[in-house]
């Protein structure tokens, strides 16, 4: 009486595992690559959802920061701090502002060139990585424009300003049962 397997045995379990293994992979392709080309997947986020992902977070708010990344911007007298005044003024008077860095932030990142200028607004939120399970800050929104200035501040700053109340007008309108 022989309870052990021999070699020959193994070889036949493992190729016959693998032939299995193969197949079921082949199957699993053919059922995914069957539902691509069709008009329509039950897959694909609504417009709904995406604003939802990208604004979404019970209405806690976010902690503010303005960037102003050219030194010539001095000439047309706009600073750093006026725009961080604009966008912490629009942020606290819609109660959305909040001083905690380790919680969602609001950029607004804003580019002088010459006459031209470049102004964006992001929203970063802490988004996890199924994959790994860590936990990134990632921009979940943006919007932004590029404009000419004329050599007036009073226009960056006013559009600055439009684009500061399209985000919250946005942002109210996802999170609204929650900012009551």
């Amino acid at each position: 009486m022989q309870n052990a397997l021999n070699d020959q045995d193994l070889t036949y379990t493992r190729t016959t595992s693998q032939k299995s293994l193969r197949l079921a992979t082949l199957f699993f392709l053919l059922s995914v690559s069957s539902g691509i080309g069709q008009e329509e997947s039950s897959w694909v986020a609504s417009e709904e959802d995406l604003q939802r992902f990208q604004l979404f977070n019970y209405c806690s708010g976010a902690d503010s920061k303005a960037v102003l990344d050219d030194e010539k911007a001095v000439d047309l007298d706009l600073s750093e701090e006026s725009l961080q005044n604009a966008l912490e003024s629009r942020m606290r008077a819609a109660r959305l502002h909040r001083d905690r860095p380790d919680g969602d932030g609001l950029v607004l990142d804003v580019h002088v060139v010459g006459r031209g200028f470049k102004i964006t607004l992001a929203l970063y939120k802490s988004v996890r990585d199924l994959a790994s399970g860590k936990v990134y800050f990632a921009a979940t929104w943006q919007a932004g424009f590029t404009g000419q200035h004329s050599g007036r501040s009073g226009y960056i700053l006013e559009s600055t300003s439009m684009l500061i109340d399209e985000f919250i007008a946005k942002y109210l309108r996802i999170n609204e049962p929650y900012c009551r």
